[in-house]
């Protein structure tokens, strides 16, 4: 199945890419480092027809005036496409690396996914792929992804229906009493968050990636689901591993050595100045 929608995704992506050329003002693909499929398609959750979206992750080194002079990269450096299933989001590499000293779960796992989950990967994104230890920090993991666990714990009976399948999230929690995705996404975060501390990868056992399910399709109380993060929250802040903390001046050398090689690919803007 998930095979499939990759796939298929690939071959509409061009067009989408397009219509984002045209709503910032120049040609993205060109300007795009590293491209990849993340939310429930990376997650190997994905269910056709339901609440998931076809979620991608893509770091882009601007031009040169939107670094140097008066243009603006969407909001915060951020540039958002969502419409029907397609939910894109594309961030300039200055705010990726903000993201990845702060150890943010969705940016961290972009740098440790599965080869076949990305869509675009240019040599300079290969040169980030590989120094993705630089960003290695014991503390700053655990706080992250206990952090973003403990507000899918709390956003489980906030019951919002956003986007176009609001409608279907709306039944599922009318059925269940609560929302079975945000509930799934908790038990995720708290897993890949003691898998990234122990091995440095995203990747869940069997056994974890079919509890993740479970939860999602409503198969699982809640009162379960509490117990089961208990278990977990106390298992990750119980870890005990050598210290890691991040070298950022060794980061902000990988940032401009990244920015000044796709810069000098780019003549002509050296030319024009």
């Amino acid at each position: 199945m998930v095979e499939t929608i990759i796939k298929q995704s690939k071959e509409e992506l061009p067009t989408i890419m397009k219509k984002i050329s045209g709503r910032v003002g120049f040609n993205v693909s060109e300007h795009t480092i590293l491209l990849a499929f993340m939310g429930s398609i990376a997650h190997k959750t994905y269910k056709k027809n339901s609440i998931d979206d076809i979620d991608l992750v893509g770091i882009i080194i601007p031009p040169l005036q939107y670094v140097l002079g008066l243009q603006k990269l969407g909001n915060r450096d951020t540039v958002l496409y969502k419409e029907d299933q397609w939910d894109i989001t594309l961030y300039s590499i200055r705010k990726v690396f903000d993201l990845l000293i702060k150890c943010n779960p969705n940016i961290i796992g972009l740098l440790s996914l599965d080869k076949e989950l990305y869509v675009q990967c240019s040599p300079i994104g290969q040169m980030l792929l590989d120094n993705k230890n630089l960003f290695r920090d014991t503390e700053k993991t655990k706080q992250s992804f206990c952090g973003y666990a403990t507000n899918q714990l709390k956003n489980i009976h906030k019951y919002e229906y956003k986007g176009y399948m609001g409608t279907h999230r709306k039944t599922l929690v009318e059925k269940y009493g609560f929302d079975c995705k945000n509930a799934s996404h908790l038990i995720r975060l708290l897993y890949t968050g003691i898998r990234m501390l122990k091995e440095n990868n995203i990747n869940l056992s069997p056994e974890e990636l079919n509890m993740v399910i479970k939860i999602k399709n409503g198969e699982v109380e809640l009162e379960e689901i509490q117990q089961l993060s208990t278990v977990l929250f106390n298992k990750i802040n119980e870890i005990n591993l050598p210290k890691e903390t991040q070298d950022l001046h060794k980061i902000e050398e990988l940032l401009l050595k990244l920015q000044l090689l796709f810069y000098k690919t780019k003549v002509n803007y050296f030319i024009e100045l």
